[in-house]
Protein backbone atom coordinates (compact mmCIF):
# COMPACT_ATOMS: atom_id res chain seq x y z
CA UNK A 1 0.00 0.00 0.00
CA UNK A 2 1.66 3.37 -1.21
CA UNK A 3 0.83 6.51 1.26
CA UNK A 4 1.21 10.12 0.17
CA UNK A 5 3.20 12.25 1.73
CA UNK A 6 2.71 12.71 5.39
CA UNK A 7 0.18 10.00 5.76
CA UNK A 8 -0.07 8.15 8.37
CA UNK A 9 -0.87 4.45 8.73
CA UNK A 10 -3.24 5.35 11.16
CA UNK A 11 -5.19 7.86 8.91
CA UNK A 12 -5.70 5.15 7.08
CA UNK A 13 -7.46 3.05 9.00
CA UNK A 14 -11.09 2.35 8.22
CA UNK A 15 -14.35 2.21 11.28
CA UNK A 16 -13.81 -1.55 11.08
CA UNK A 17 -10.29 -1.40 11.79
CA UNK A 18 -9.49 -3.00 8.44
CA UNK A 19 -6.06 -1.76 8.64
CA UNK A 20 -5.51 -2.77 11.61
CA UNK A 21 -6.40 -6.45 10.96
CA UNK A 22 -4.42 -7.03 8.02
CA UNK A 23 -1.13 -5.22 9.70
CA UNK A 24 -1.30 -5.59 14.17
CA UNK A 25 2.26 -4.97 14.56
CA UNK A 26 2.71 -1.58 12.15
CA UNK A 27 3.62 1.29 14.28
CA UNK A 28 1.24 4.35 14.12
CA UNK A 29 3.68 6.88 13.24
CA UNK A 30 4.16 9.76 10.63
CA UNK A 31 5.89 9.18 7.58
CA UNK A 32 7.88 12.36 7.78
CA UNK A 33 9.81 14.23 5.09
CA UNK A 34 13.37 14.62 5.86
CA UNK A 35 15.37 17.21 4.44
CA UNK A 36 19.27 17.44 4.34
CA UNK A 37 20.93 20.63 3.85
CA UNK A 38 24.54 20.34 3.02
CA UNK A 39 26.65 23.84 2.89
CA UNK A 40 29.73 25.55 4.16
CA UNK A 41 30.23 26.32 7.38
CA UNK A 42 30.22 29.82 8.69
CA UNK A 43 26.81 30.65 9.07
CA UNK A 44 24.76 32.09 11.89
CA UNK A 45 22.85 30.09 14.22
CA UNK A 46 19.93 32.43 13.61
CA UNK A 47 20.32 31.96 9.87
CA UNK A 48 19.63 28.45 10.02
CA UNK A 49 16.48 29.15 12.04
CA UNK A 50 15.44 31.21 9.71
CA UNK A 51 16.31 28.70 6.83
CA UNK A 52 14.63 25.53 8.77
CA UNK A 53 11.74 27.72 9.23
CA UNK A 54 11.12 28.55 5.81
CA UNK A 55 12.11 25.00 4.16
CA UNK A 56 9.36 23.80 6.70
CA UNK A 57 6.48 26.26 5.72
CA UNK A 58 6.92 25.48 2.44
CA UNK A 59 6.92 22.13 2.95
CA UNK A 60 3.75 22.07 5.12
CA UNK A 61 2.07 23.92 2.15
CA UNK A 62 3.27 21.64 -0.46
CA UNK A 63 3.08 18.14 1.49
CA UNK A 64 0.02 18.93 3.24
CA UNK A 65 1.54 17.76 6.26
CA UNK A 66 1.92 19.36 10.34
CA UNK A 67 4.91 21.21 11.10
CA UNK A 68 5.88 18.65 13.67
CA UNK A 69 6.45 15.72 10.91
CA UNK A 70 8.97 17.76 8.88
CA UNK A 71 12.65 17.21 9.55
CA UNK A 72 15.64 19.40 8.78
CA UNK A 73 19.01 18.10 9.08
CA UNK A 74 22.28 21.00 8.14
CA UNK A 75 25.26 19.42 7.87
CA UNK A 76 27.98 21.92 7.86
CA UNK A 77 31.21 21.33 5.95
CA UNK A 78 34.59 23.28 6.63
CA UNK A 79 36.05 24.65 3.09
CA UNK A 80 38.98 22.17 3.03
CA UNK A 81 36.58 19.64 3.37
CA UNK A 82 34.65 20.93 -0.54
CA UNK A 83 35.72 21.03 -3.96
CA UNK A 84 34.30 22.13 -6.95
CA UNK A 85 35.77 21.76 -10.29
CA UNK A 86 38.67 19.91 -8.18
CA UNK A 87 39.41 23.06 -6.75
CA UNK A 88 38.77 22.93 -2.62
CA UNK A 89 36.61 26.26 -2.14
CA UNK A 90 39.26 27.09 1.06
CA UNK A 91 41.63 27.77 -2.20
CA UNK A 92 39.62 30.07 -4.06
Amino acid sequence: MDLLPCQTEKSLASPTGLLNQRFPKIRRRAIMPIVQIDMLEGRSTEQKRELAKKITEVIVETAKCQPDAVTIVIREAAKQHISKAGVLMLDK
